[in-house]
């Protein structure tokens, strides 16, 4: 039961958010999105960390980058709730993860700033075309 639970909330966030970006973004963009994540969250994990750590959560936080990113781009549509709401989403997953032992927050962090960063990048290629 105690591996299924991460697992599960990956998955569910998966499900929750992982439409809206491959809508916004095209496949294609979704796809780098989230591969370039998952390396800038082993790669922060790697260089700063003294523990090994596997999953898809911080691919999943750059996920949440980019859904940041979507709501900056649209807050005019989607108002400041919506950045309040995902910065609250963030902000509770890192609290939880600082929380529970056996969570790789490096992990975490590295896979949110690069969901930032690579979701920036091509959201700027997204409109010059």
């Amino acid at each position: 039961l105690h591996d299924a639970l991460p697992i599960s909330l990956n998955m569910y966030a998966l499900y929750a958010i992982g439409p809206v970006i491959e809508k916004l973004y095209g496949k294609g963009k979704y796809i780098l999105i989230y591969i370039c994540s998952g390396i800038c969250s082993s790669l922060l994990s790697y260089i700063f960390s003294p523990h090994v750590s596997i999953g898809a959560s911080g691919a999943i936080f750059g996920l949440l980058g980019a859904c940041l990113i979507i709501a900056i781009k649209y807050k005019k549509q989607v108002g400041r709730e919506f950045i309040s709401n995902i910065i609250s989403v963030i902000l509770v997953n890192l609290i939880i993860g600082f929380s529970m032992g056996n969570i790789d927050n490096l992990g975490h962090l590295g896979g949110l700033i690069g969901g930032i960063i690579i979701s920036s990048i091509v959201w700027k290629n997204k409109s010059r075309n």
